[in-house]
């Protein structure tokens, strides 16, 4: 067991910035299992850098204050010997990958530990099996978000760290998919092992964990205290900070309901969008088959399914990142794509990546939206000056989602707008989409939260193994059983 112990310690990228935590003191244990909470940008994952001494990579920064580890402090330990206390999953997976192919991701870390070749495999077989992770052969670089968080947790976890390091490890994975990783966790953990866990579905782990620290945008400590007895006692500042509570979970930003839902499709209008007998896919890899579908101008259409079941290759095959192998697709009435045709972009409809990193060009947070008023109604205004990978996940969500409301166009591609975002922030971003069905542009979001955009949701499409398996308004979907929908990786 390590002693960990964090003495007056702020953080800052710029000088003249305010610092992102300040005079920050924890002192915990590495057998413990820990939920640090707090609003976006409240400095949960600059505390879990702190940690692993991975700010010391951007070439600028400013920290003060000391880690220790068994008392020594962490300055004189090298990253192997972090490494065998704490093992990471990231909030942006692809950014502790090294390699192309998940077993050799898996392997890279055993090689490290020069674990010997004849046992790895066998450590590799069961660590994959513990996480229901069967793409072995695929390339990281096409797997799904949420695949390539499995994949990061089942690669971290070989390297038998006596306490995990996870910065919202379940954002893009389907409910079915967050219930598996909570299995799986449990399954790896015993006595001597811990976690420190940055999460906003709470609920989900609450048997797990056994103290929880509270983080608040004046980036200091709250709460720090045993048990789970703060989420209860606490609801109402904690609710006021935007802190997803586990009764919270599964509720709409909004009073509606899905059965009430009072716009429903119409059929006579002109086709926003159109896919005919089109088969998607990577290269030669085939992800989606015979998709036939239609989406009305105006309407609002939510695209669900299970991992990897092909819900982005769909939306990326509009803007050229996933290749049409047959079919066509058109826009308007008018064909925009089909195999070995050359895309215009400019006649490209909006696209939000699920990683918003990939959307980013400049170099401040004021180059990539020159609109005042628009950063700070979504809190970004005082980070203007700052570079856009600097902040946390749920303000870089938001900085891509305004970034893309300054371009016009009639037809929207949403993937994943509110992960990482607490729960103000989460019915800002609502709020905005909902702004974009009142003035009849076409919407359609991919999100494993669905029941966020209850208010808003017209059409429900379930993807699954590559074909639809439902198109339907969301009342027609309510009525199939909870077998099915949880086969389907949807939530209601």
């Amino acid at each position: 067991m390590f002693k960990v112990s964090i003495r007056d310690f702020s953080f800052r990228y710029r000088k003249d910035q305010r610092p992102i935590i300040s005079n920050i003191n924890l002192d915990f244990s590495s057998d413990e299992r820990i939920l640090i909470l707090g609003p976006s940008g409240g400095g949960k994952s600059t505390l879990l850098l702190a940690l692993l001494r991975l700010y010391t990579a951007y070439d600028i920064y400013f920290a003060d204050g000391d880690v220790y580890f068994n008392g020594k402090p962490a300055e004189e330990m090298t990253r192997n010997e972090i490494i065998k206390i704490f093992g990471v999953v990231f909030q942006t997976p692809s950014h502790q990958f090294c390699l192309q192919y998940p077993e050799e991701e898996a392997a890279f870390g055993l090689e490290n530990l020069q674990v010997e070749p004849s046992k790895m495999q066998g450590l590799i077989d069961k660590s994959f099996e513990r996480f229901g992770f069967s793409k072995r052969e695929q390339s990281i670089q096409t797997l799904s978000g949420g695949e390539q968080q499995v994949l990061a947790a089942a690669s971290t976890t070989l390297l038998e760290s006596r306490m995990l390091v996870m910065d919202e490890p379940t954002a893009h994975l389907d409910p079915t998919g967050r219930k598996e990783f909570r299995k799986a966790l449990r399954s790896w953990l015993s006595p001597e092992k811990g976690f420190l866990l940055v999460e906003h579905h709470v609920k989900l782990f609450l048997d797990l964990f056994e103290r929880v620290i509270v983080l608040v945008i004046k980036v200091r400590i709250i709460f720090d205290e045993q048990g789970i007895d703060v989420l209860t006692r606490e609801r109402n500042l904690l609710t006021k900070m935007g802190v997803w509570l586990p009764e919270q979970e599964g509720r709409s930003c909004g009073s509606g309901g899905f059965v009430n839902i009072q716009n429903e499709c119409q059929a006579e209008k002109k086709p926003a969008l159109e896919f005919k007998n089109s088969f998607i896919g990577y290269q030669r890899k085939q992800i989606i088959k015979n998709l036939d579908l239609k989406i009305e101008r105006g309407e609002f259409t939510a695209l669900v399914g299970r991992n990897g079941c092909g819900k982005s290759t769909i939306l990326q095959s509009l803007i050229g990142l996933s290749d049409l192998q047959t079919g066509s697709i058109s826009i308007d009435g008018k064909l925009y794509r089909t195999p070995g045709k050359k895309l215009k972009l400019k006649d490209a409809p909006a696209y939000l990546f699920q990683n918003p990193e990939h959307q980013f060009v400049y170099p401040t947070v004021q180059e990539e939206v020159q609109d005042s008023v628009l950063l700070k109604r979504y809190g970004l205004y005082d980070k203007r000056h700052q570079n856009p990978f600097t902040l946390s996940g749920g303000e870089k969500r938001r900085l891509s989602l305004i970034s893309l409301l300054t371009k016009e166009r009639e037809l929207y591609l949403l993937d994943e707008p509110t992960f990482g975002q607490d729960s103000k922030t989460a019915g800002e971003l609502v709020q905005t989409i909902k702004e974009l069905q009142e003035n009849e542009k076409t919407v359609v979001v991919v999100s494993h939260d669905l029941a966020l955009f209850e208010d808003l949701v017209q059409r429900i499409i379930v993807l699954n193994a590559g074909a639809v398996v439902f198109d339907g308004t969301p009342s027609e979907l309510s009525v199939h059983s909870s077998e099915e929908l949880n086969e389907w990786g949807v939530e209601l």
